[in-house]
């Protein structure tokens, strides 16, 4: 037979095992006080009894049978619950308050009184010890032991009522504890269910408390987080490619179209065809690049980054770059401080490379350019900074727009992704990308973590 759903909970499971746990803690507690206490009791008893055996066998009124007897008698008489027989050697009782026919051989031994206080026929146990006397009669000396037998069966009575209710408590705390993990493990099946079927922006719920629960459940949360923001990477990718592509493709369409319709002289022919091949590169450039930034975005492997020498890093990019600004009439210097920082070293080199791109192409000859890298606090700051003409501020947030470019560049060469890029390589590091105003000019600032 199956059991309910509800009790086949790990949280129920659990709350079992550690009530059988519970339950063997207390079983080990209990028996340590019942040795303790009923042992102690007991030891007491028999202390009691063998000094009472001892002091009526010095009596110097004990040497016969007669002066034993009434040692025997008094004994009993000042001590409430002291019990006592004397037999002779045929077994006739000289002296005491117990029945001979309950003697039952000598030493150490526990004898029960008839009674009808007890439904077992047995009134008080008595704790005794008796001795062969050289005349071959019994002396027995004993002690009323009912209260070291209420004792034993008060703990016991206490174990099992204590045993009782932890096992009901535990059982009840299983059942709610269980009935609540059960209630959020609802909430979070429904939530999924919702995301299965398109609800792309519904989270799993959490109570805030954070408990292991509400860890696992951030955690999904934060994976689907990232994997919104992948597909709206790739939506945002889509919509370029059909919105921002559409004009250049056309453009070839009727290029080529107009030389289908008219006749044209070889040179003509060459000429168009040349130009296809530009737009055709421009378009082929430009989804190399829209690829580049989804790859970057959607990079999560953290064995790429390596510790980068900040100098070493600036000095590459200068290097590279040397050749482009000397081209154009441009002077480009770099400076770094000495330091390290953990990064991938390849997609900085190209962050810093486009940034250096963008400040020859969109700059005049005789323009000073500089890249520099820095410590501050916590974070690295890594910049390219021209005394050209700048961006206008009302500009600086749209510049990062896929395919957006200013009115004064259209005539340069590109594809408006570059600063895109470089936004996706400072957010694949943890960072975050600015543009300043440096008087005159443009300074481009990126604020990445140590690592």
């Amino acid at each position: 037979m199956r059991l309910p759903r509800l009790f086949r909970t790990t949280a129920f499971r659990l709350t079992g095992l550690f009530a059988v746990l519970l339950l063997l803690c207390i079983a080990v507690l209990f028996a340590t006080i019942h040795w303790y206490a009923v042992g102690t009791l007991q030891a007491e008893l028999r202390g009691t009894v063998a000094a009472r055996l001892e002091a009526i066998l010095a009596d110097e009124d004990a040497a016969n049978s007669a002066g034993l007897a009434r040692s025997v008698t008094e004994t009993i008489a000042e001590n409430p619950g002291a019990y006592g027989l004397l037999l002779d050697a045929a077994g006739r009782r000289l002296a005491g308050n117990l029945p001979p026919a309950r003697l039952e051989g000598t030493g150490w031994v526990t004898l029960r009184l008839p009674g009808p206080e007890d439904d077992r026929g047995d009134s008080h146990p008595i704790l005794t010890q008796a001795i062969r006397l050289p005349d071959g009669g019994t002396l027995l000396i004993g002690q009323d032991a009912f209260t070291a037998e209420e004792l034993d069966e008060l703990i016991l009575r206490a174990f099992a009522l204590g045993g009782a209710l932890t096992l009901a408590l535990a059982l009840a705390g299983g059942f709610l504890v269980s009935r609540s993990v059960l209630r959020r493990i609802a909430g979070i099946g429904q939530a999924g269910q919702a995301i299965m079927r398109g609800d792309l922006a519904r989270r799993l719920p959490t109570r805030g408390t954070d408990d292991e629960l509400d860890q696992l459940v951030e955690g999904f949360n934060a994976l689907l987080d990232r994997i919104g923001a992948l597909m709206e990477a790739m939506r945002q990718v889509t919509n370029d490619i059909a919105h921002d592509l559409r004009t250049p493709l056309s453009r070839l369409r009727n290029r080529l179209g107009e030389v289908r319709r008219r006749p044209r002289g070889a040179a003509e022919y060459e000429a168009a065809i040349d130009r296809s091949i530009t737009d055709s590169d421009a378009i082929l450039d430009t989804f190399a690049a829209l690829l580049r930034i989804a790859q970057i975005e959607s990079i999560a492997d953290e064995a790429r980054l390596a510790p980068v020498h900040a100098p070493t890093l600036v000095a590459t990019v200068v290097e590279l770059y040397q050749p482009l600004a000397e081209d154009r009439g441009q002077a480009l210097s770099g400076e770094a401080e000495d330091f390290r920082f953990r990064g991938d070293r390849e997609l900085l080199i190209q962050m810093l490379g486009n940034l250096v791109d963008n400040a020859c192409r969109h700059t005049g000859p005789g323009t000073r350019i500089r890249v520099g890298g820095q410590v501050r606090g916590e974070l690295v700051l890594l910049w390219v900074q021209d005394d050209g003409p700048g961006i206008p501020a009302a500009e600086r947030d749209r510049v990062f727009r896929r395919f957006y470019r200013l009115e004064a560049s259209r005539t340069t060469p590109g594809s408006g992704l570059g600063l895109s890029l470089v936004e996706a390589i400072a957010g694949r590091h943890g960072g975050s990308v600015s543009l300043q105003d440096a008087a005159p000019g443009l300074r481009v600032e990126v604020l990445l973590p140590v690592g």
